[in-house]
């Protein structure tokens, strides 16, 4: 039977009289009772108001310029990661509009599902008093007309994070296991596809929607009425806490400090900040404390998996950090299993700076026909990566693009390379729209693409930290039954292998540095699968680069975890094991902890004294890092302890000689590290004061480096470096110049320009002026050298505090020239005020 609807004015407005729905009449009342509701507006809302609302300056001014409180229809979208704020957002926007206009009628319905869109459906009804006897698509459809009569309302559609069940459409062949109603559309199980044509519309009135997907913009609401809902800023954050916390700590106060690092640490997202704010307010314990707890991995996710309750937030869902993407992270897997996919192994890669070439690889490395069963196979052939196998599946970045697909060598060449051409292009496809998911989820970010990122394959993305915990907290979870942290951790790691470059130099440093982080972090996870020992290799590849980079403080934490890898897998004694620990010892040497290195140098010497004699190559290796302790330590104490030093360079002596003798006999005199030994004697000469030795000697090391590795190995520069000291001790300073001149250029063009050795190439030179009184010379480079001291080692460190000394004393012996010789004085002077750097700006404590 047709339905009729019959509209009549009362008290104002129109209002539904005498609706039928299924032979059902609706009314509200008697006229009189019309009457008196029209001068009482609805207010269907589910929480109270939050009096400690933060207001979010601009996402809250953008929503009231896009929604003003006018009669005309209007509608807009919250959207943006979840625990982001978007709830409580439009919870204040809803409450200002009933303070704002008295007339206005305020509904609020949960679109998570369609089971909590009808239950808050038939609420609304209730508070409409719509007669009894509805149910079902009747129910939606009269609240629906009810409400179209309203002269002012609004209502909130809050998470709407299954756009499926508003009738957006998903491309069916990304979708692996889910529901669909034959047509790819989403079902569910109550048979009612598409909820939106249950939604208010009219001439009047506000739709506002709160989602976790960014589809919403332009499938529900205009391009241009979409507020992506991001981090607070800090001033929103700090307040934010202080609500919540019922602490007051302002800037300069005690714990002002570990509030800032509590609120990085949290990413600046209000849910994560209200949780924290609540357990420290509950438990009485510091930030500072709290900030130590959630950075131990062991505790970080019992913390950050609490639930604080919140009466601004439905009881029945979990206020946990952790657990907030939980549902998002299975509607994905439903609807985009690539998508998932990535998501699981970038849960085991640094969090920031993420190369599109990760993803694609992980393309690479899916097998599509057992995709479905990925939960219960986790050794499939799809994990090799092709071209690669499963034993050595490393391969340098450059050959992305001559992959050739050899495992169809039978077929014909053309076949093939059309095939698998056709493949990699269905595997971007994917990845393209997997990746567009996640971001539309928030999941992951896209940089902005600068001007030479050309092609999709030049994006670079980022993820939320809490976001990569709650994935890893996901899987751990799942792991019992679907051993997926176990394989997800173990794609992390062999396409970082495969990705970091074999071999580095100037030219891919970037790339290097890009990889870097991922190559730091997949070394963490070697305990959840069976490449333990690979994963050590590996790590050896990062220490050698760290090295080559001089990058020490870095070196020394990827060496500890080498080290305790290689002790777990291979035992104490294993060669590889005692490699990696004597690694440490020299990262922890060249930090300048030289009781702590040669502790560890000793042990290893001894260790490999008794497994391997006294002239294997590994042993004599150690009889020098243990040399160069004991040289360390003498040439740091103080000029009152004289002969307690000397008496550690004589210990550096006997046993660098013992070395040398032992190489000549073993390797001969050409050899590379028979001439590192010859250095490392004429070292200790030269901290001896016995310089005639030591030039001898340097100057024998020079010249069969030239001849034997050429004038731009590092060795070779090195050689340069220390007989220009040399000459310099002996106060022969233009020899000294003619050397150190070419040094800073070498270094440069090999190292780049803030490493630690080109910089102290330019402190040698400089020095080198300031001794022949060219203080012009001298200031020019200690201006520069400060600079990159205070970027690359920090203002407070010691050869920072040295260079500001070295670059004021020159400084005064300028003006000191300027006193005395008034016709250089103008030059000088100008020279003096031009090169921009104030020594009373900088620490010399």
């Amino acid at each position: 039977m047709a339905t009729s609807n019959s509209f009549d004015p009362i008290g104002g407005r129109n209002v539904l009289a005498g609706s039928q729905f299924n032979n059902t009449t609706i009314n509200f009342g008697d006229q009189k009772d019309s009457l008196h509701d029209a001068q009482a507006a609805c207010q269907a809302i589910h929480f109270p108001r939050n009096n400690d609302f933060v207001r979010r300056s601009g996402i809250s001014a953008q929503l009231e310029r896009l929604l003003p409180p006018r009669t005309e229809y209007q509608s807009a979208a919250l959207w943006g990661l979840g625990g982001a704020g978007k709830t409580q957002l439009a919870l204040e926007y809803a409450y200002g509009r009933c303070a704002n206009d008295s007339s206005c009628s305020v509904f609020w319905v949960h679109a998570d599902t369609e089971t909590s869109f009808a239950q808050d459906y038939k609420w609304i009804a209730t508070k409409l008093r719509l007669a009894g006897g509805l149910d079902g698509n009747e129910l939606l459809k009269a609240v629906r007309a009810a409400i179209e009569g309203l002269p002012h309302w609004v209502m909130v559609l809050d998470n709407a994070d299954d756009l499926s069940l508003f009738g957006v459409r998903r491309n069916p062949r990304l979708a692996r296991g889910s529901a669909t109603d034959g047509a790819g559309n989403g079902a569910s199980d109550g048979g009612v596809t598409d909820l939106s044509a249950y939604i208010p519309r009219g001439n009047t009135g506000t739709v506002l929607w709160t989602s976790r997907d960014q589809q919403i913009v332009g499938s529900h609401v205009g391009p241009g009425h979409g507020i992506n809902v991001v981090r607070m800023t800090d001033a929103e954050a700090e307040s934010l806490f202080q609500a919540m916390s019922v602490l007051e700590i302002h800037e300069g106060d005690e714990g002002h400090g570990d509030l800032l690092r509590l609120l990085a640490e949290l990413g600046w997202l209000p849910l994560a900040i209200s949780q924290a704010a609540a357990y420290i307010r509950r438990t009485k314990i510091s930030i500072g404390e709290y900030v130590e707890r959630i950075q131990q991995r062991k505790k970080r996710q019992k913390i950050l998996k609490r639930s604080e309750h919140d009466r601004h937030r439905r009881p029945e869902v979990s206020n946990s950090v952790l657990e907030t993407w939980d549902i998002s992270m299975e509607y994905i897997k439903r609807e985009n299993r690539m998508a998932y996919d990535i998501l699981a192994v970038l849960a085991y890669v640094d969090n920031q700076n993420i190369p599109y070439a990760i993803m694609a690889r992980i393309a690479e490395m899916r097998d599509d026909e057992k995709s479905d069963n990925i939960d219960e196979e986790i050794s499939s052939p799809g994990f090799i990566s092709r071209g690669g196998s499963e034993s050595n599946g490393r391969e340098s970045r450059n050959s992305d693009e001559s992959d050739s697909g050899d495992d169809n060598a039978g077929d014909s060449e053309d076949d093939s390379e059309d095939d698998s051409e056709d493949d990699s292009e269905d595997d971007d496809d994917d990845v393209i729209e997997a990746l567009a998911r996640l971001e539309e989820f928030s999941f992951v970010t896209l940089r902005p693409v600068q001007t030479s990122r050309k092609s999709h394959g030049d994006r670079v993305y980022d993820m939320h930290k809490l976001v990569q915990e709650a994935i890893l907290y996901h899987l751990h979870i799942q792991n019992a039954k679907s051993q997926m942290e176990a394989r997800s951790a173990k794609m992390a790691f062999e396409i970082t292998d495969m990705l970091f470059p074999e071999q580095w130099h100037r030219q891919n440093w970037d790339w290097c540095e890009q990889m870097l982080g991922h190559a730091q972090r997949v070394g963490e996870w070697a305990r959840l699968h069976d490449k333990g020992e690979e994963v050590a290799y590996f790590l050896f590849r990062i220490s050698d680069y760290l090295c080559d980079r001089g990058r020490w403080r870095e070196r020394e934490m990827v060496d500890m975890a080498m080290s305790k890898l290689c002790e777990r897998i291979l035992g104490e004694s294993h060669p590889h094991t005692l490699i990696a620990r004597s690694r440490l010892g020299v990262s922890i040497q060249r930090l300048g902890r030289q009781r702590e290195a040669e502790k560890i140098h000793a042990e290893i010497l001894s260790l490999r004294r008794e497994i391997l004699g006294d002239k294997h190559p590994n042993t004599i290796e150690s009889m020098v890092s243990l040399a160069a302790t004991y040289f360390k330590q003498g040439s740091m104490a103080s000029l009152a302890a004289t002969y307690g030093k000397q008496g550690r360079y004589k210990e550096a002596e006997k046993m660098h000689m013992e070395v040398l003798l032992l190489r000549r006999e073993i390797l001969g005199d050409r050899y590379p590290d028979t001439i590192e030994s010859i250095s490392s004697l004429a070292t200790t000469y030269h901290k001896q004061m016995r310089y005639k030795e030591a030039e001898k000697m340097e100057t024998e090391v020079l010249l069969l480096r030239r001849e034997i590795l050429g004038d731009k190995h590092l060795d070779t520069i090195c050689s340069m470096a220390d007989l220009a000291a040399t000459y310099f001790c002996q106060m022969r300073y233009a020899d000294a110049e003619r050397i150190e001149v070419e040094i800073p250029k070498l270094r440069q063009q090999i190292l780049g320009s803030k490493h630690p050795d080109t910089l102290q190439a330019m402190d040698n030179l400089a020095d080198t002026y300031y001794a022949q009184e060219k203080y012009q010379e001298a200031e020019e480079i200690y201006v520069k050298l400060v600079q990159m001291q205070r970027e690359v080692l920090g203002e407070q460190h010691p050869d920072t505090i040295k260079s500001v000394s070295r670059l004021d004393a020159c400084r005064r012996a300028l003006e000191a020239l300027l006193k005395t010789d008034s016709d250089a004085g103008s030059d000088l002077g100008s020279d003096i005020e031009t090169n921009g750097v104030s020594v009373a700006g900088l620490s010399l404590e």
